[in-house]
C-alpha cells in the first residue's frame, strides 16, 4: 500500500515536471552543471533528449570521470556551454593540452574559474583560446599555486610584479566585467598594459600595500563600481611602507567616479588614508574597513583620530556626502574606550 502511494506522488511529480513550459525547464536546467544535466535527464524521453540540444550548460570539470570527458565534451554544442570551472590543476592541463578539438568547444564561454594553477597554464589558456578576448565577462582565478613543486622557486616573486593573470586586466578583454584574482596589484606591472582594465565594473584581488597604487587602480578603472581588497596597507608612499608623507607623484582627484562600493579587509589605515580615499570616490555609497591591528601598538595620535567620531565626521561632511553605509572595524586596547556616536549627526543617519 505504501509502495504503490509513494509510486502514484512520484508519477504525478515526474508529470507536473514534464508539463512545464520549456522556457522554465531552461530556466530549471541553469542551475545544474552540464554533467549533472545529462546524467539525470538524458534519455529520459523524446521531449527532453531535444531540449538537451539547445539548453545553455554550466561546466564543471571536476566530477567528469577523464575517460568519459573527451567524448562527453564533443557530445555538446559550442554555443550550448556558458562557462568553464576546474579546481585541479591536473584535469585543467588535460582540458588545455591534451586534444585541440575539444579545447575549441569552450571558445565562446562567457565565464571562466580556474582554481590550483601555475601561471605556465594560464598563460597557455590565453595563446590556445584567443576567442576569448570577445566573450569572457565573468574571471575568477584563485588559490594560484607557488610552490617549487609547480613552479620556479622565483615564481612569487615574478607573480608579484608581473604575471599573465594580468592579462585579464588588460583592454584586451573588452567584455570583461568582474574580475577576481588573488594576486597583489602592482601599478608599475599594470600599468604596462595602459589603459588596464578599462571594462572592468568588479574588481576582488588579493593585496595592495599603498593607497598611491590605489587610486593608480582608480585611475585606470574608469568603469569600476565594486572594489574588494582582501589585504591593505594605506601608507602614502609607493615604495616605501614606513613613509608617511605623500608621493612625489602628483595626485588626481577624483578619478573613480563611478566607484559605489569599497571593501578593504585586513587593512591598516591611517587618516589621511581615509581622505584620500573618500576624495577618490566622491559618489560612494558603501565603505568597509576592518582591520586587525592593534593601534595601539602604532602613532598614538593616529589611533585616536580613528577612534574619534568628530575625525570620522569631519570626513564625511567634505568628502562622503553620498555614504549610506559605513562598517569600520578597529581593534583597540582596553584602555581605549570609543565616545558613543550620540550626536544628531550620526542619529539621522543610518550606519551600521
Amino acid at each position: 500500500m505504501q509502495d504503490s502511494f509513494a509510486d502514484k506522488i512520484y508519477i504525478d511529480t515526474v508529470t507536473i515536471f514534464e508539463d512545464l513550459s520549456n522556457e522554465l525547464l531552461f530556466n530549471i536546467f541553469e542551475y545544474f552543471d552540464a554533467y549533472q544535466l545529462h546524467l539525470t535527464f538524458r534519455q529520459l524521453n523524446h521531449r527532453f533528449n531535444s531540449l538537451l540540444t539547445k539548453v545553455r550548460v554550466h561546466f564543471d570539470l571536476d566530477p567528469i570521470p577523464l575517460n568519459e570527458f573527451f567524448s562527453f565534451v564533443l557530445s555538446l554544442n559550442h554555443h550550448q556551454i556558458l562557462s568553464f570551472t576546474s579546481r585541479k590543476l591536473e584535469k585543467t592541463r588535460s582540458w588545455l593540452f591534451d586534444n585541440d578539438e575539444v579545447l575549441q568547444q569552450f571558445s565562446k564561454i562567457s565565464a571562466l574559474t580556474l582554481f590550483d594553477v601555475t601561471y605556465g597554464v594560464i598563460n597557455r589558456l590565453h595563446e590556445r583560446l584567443p576567442s576569448l578576448k570577445s566573450t569572457l565577462i565573468y574571471v575568477n582565478v584563485a588559490d594560484t599555486t607557488r610552490t617549487t613543486i609547480n613552479g620556479h622557486k622565483n615564481e612569487h616573486i615574478y607573480f608579484k610584479h608581473w604575471c599573465p593573470t594580468h592579462e585579464f586586466c588588460s583592454d584586451k578583454f573588452f567584455s570583461l566585467r568582474y574580475l577576481i584574482m588573488d594576486t597583489d596589484y602592482n601599478h608599475q606591472a599594470f600599468g604596462l598594459l595602459t589603459p588596464t582594465i578599462s571594462t572592468i565594473t568588479y574588481f576582488k584581488l588579493g593585496y595592495i600595500y599603498s593607497i598611491i597604487w590605489l587610486l593608480h587602480l582608480f585611475r585606470y578603472s574608469p568603469q569600476l563600481k565594486v572594489l574588494h581588497v582582501e589585504q591593505f596597507v594605506g601608507v602614502l608612499d609607493d615604495d616605501d611602507r614606513q613613509n608617511r608623507y605623500p608621493s612625489k607623484n602628483p595626485i588626481i582627484f577624483p578619478c573613480a567616479l563611478n566607484m559605489h562600493i569599497v571593501v578593504l579587509r585586513n587593512c591598516y589605515c591611517e587618516p589621511i588614508s581615509i581622505e584620500y580615499i573618500l576624495r577618490a570616490c566622491p559618489y560612494l555609497k558603501q565603505f568597509y574597513s576592518n582591520s586587525p591591528l592593534d593601534y595601539s601598538n602604532y602613532d598614538d595620535k593616529i589611533r585616536k583620530q580613528l577612534c574619534d567620531p568628530i575625525f570620522w565626521q569631519s570626513m564625511i561632511d567634505q568628502w562622503g556626502q553620498h555614504l549610506i553605509n559605513l562598517n569600520i572595524t578597529i581593534k583597540g586596547d582596553e584602555s581605549f574606550i570609543n565616545e558613543d556616536l550620540t550626536s544628531a549627526f550620526w542619529q539621522l543617519r543610518s550606519w551600521q
